[in-house]
């Protein structure tokens, strides 16, 4: 179970990373200023976090039972 717990953060964690920076590039090129940048990395690193708590949940109940 904890493989799997670990595997599930380090994927979300590469998934917010990825998303943030992809994000960040287009819409600095689109002419956004830092403070949109910012939300939008901080936006979705709480996406990708809150999708990683999820499936760390059902994780976590599947092996519980």
């Amino acid at each position: 179970m904890k493989a799997k717990r670990i595997i599930n953060g380090t994927f979300w964690a590469i998934i917010a990373i990825v998303l943030s920076t992809i994000v960040c590039l287009e819409w600095h090129e689109n002419g956004c200023d830092w403070t949109a940048l910012l939300v939008a990395i901080i936006f979705y690193t709480v996406l990708s976090a809150g999708f990683a708590y999820m499936v760390d949940q059902t994780i976590k109940e599947h092996y519980n039972l």
